[in-house]
């Protein structure tokens, strides 16, 4: 016989976070981390510790939730510096900063129209950008 406590669990799990008031605390988080990972020498880290008084007061599963939203967004948030202004902000963005800014601002598209969206973005708005180094 076959043991279905995981499965059990995993479906209590979702249940739990697929609710109008979980996916919008794990947007408020991503929203929030993400301001907070497009500031220079603000990581992920940074921001949990930051935020986590703002997170005292609420019940376990929301705190968790809005934690984990503010993670990830700061996670994502400090790459948009380092592709668009080949400028990290943070050292877990560097090597993002070599690769994803000369995607964006030369003609070549690895992912599609996104990067070139985002080059044509990049070398109209911010002349770093435009001056930016070239790769062979």
């Amino acid at each position: 016989m076959v043991d279905f406590s995981w499965w059990d669990s995993l479906a209590q799990g979702l249940a739990a976070v697929w609710g109008w008031q979980a996916l919008g605390l794990i947007a408020l988080g991503v929203l929030v981390g993400s301001v907070f990972g497009v500031l220079p020498g603000l990581g992920p880290v940074a921001a949990i510790a930051l935020l986590l008084p703002a997170t005292l007061g609420l019940p376990s599963l929301p705190a968790l939730l809005v934690l984990a939203g503010v993670y990830y967004g700061a996670q994502y948030g400090g790459s948009l510096p380092a592709i668009v202004l080949d400028q990290p902000g943070e050292a877990s963005s560097v090597m993002t900063s070599h690769d994803g800014c000369h995607w964006a601002c030369s003609s070549a598209r690895p992912s599609g129209s996104c990067c070139w969206s985002s080059g044509w973005w990049a070398r109209r708005c911010w002349p770093r950008a435009r001056s930016s180094r070239r790769w062979p």
